[in-house]
């Protein structure tokens, strides 16, 4: 038996693939976790991740959008696309996930062609939710003028 989310409790992993190649998101999104865990970028096991991420992030499995968009951000993957994890991150802030908000605000603040205004948009959303990494990074944006003048 595995840690799961309630839908998958006392399943093995074996039923929670067979739920996952049925459609069922919250299996999809617990493979894709999974695999994602310790998998080496570009590894057989991260290509397993993104597969089963997307298949419960379509789905709009909002931690599946959130864990997806991280990947796309990841530097040495051939997957990285900031298009894409602005896309996804953006999916999941906009069902109030707060970890999406502070990343898809350094996905904006951090990309390659950085857009301030939107990002403290995005800081500020997750901020007022709490997050002391995302009041830190608002913080620094007014620090140095950053989108907010």
């Amino acid at each position: 038996m595995i840690f799961t989310s309630s839908c998958c409790d006392n399943l093995s992993i074996d039923e929670i693939i067979e739920r996952a190649e049925k459609g069922d998101c919250e299996a999809q999104y617990i493979v894709g976790f999974y695999y994602n865990r310790d998998s080496a970028i570009d590894s057989p096991d991260d290509e397993k991740a993104f597969y089963w991420l997307k298949l419960a992030a379509e789905q709009g499995h909002c931690e599946a959008q959130y864990s997806l968009g991280q990947k796309y951000t990841e530097d040495k993957s051939r997957h990285k696309d900031n298009e894409q994890a602005i896309f996804w991150l953006k999916k999941a802030a906009l069902q109030g996930h707060t970890f999406a908000s502070n990343a898809l605000g350094w996905t904006l603040d951090r990309g390659e062609a950085p857009n301030y205004k939107e990002a403290v948009v995005w800081y500020q959303i997750a901020a007022e939710s709490g997050m002391s990494y995302a009041q830190n990074n608002l913080g620094w944006m007014y620090r140095n003028g950053n989108g907010v003048a």
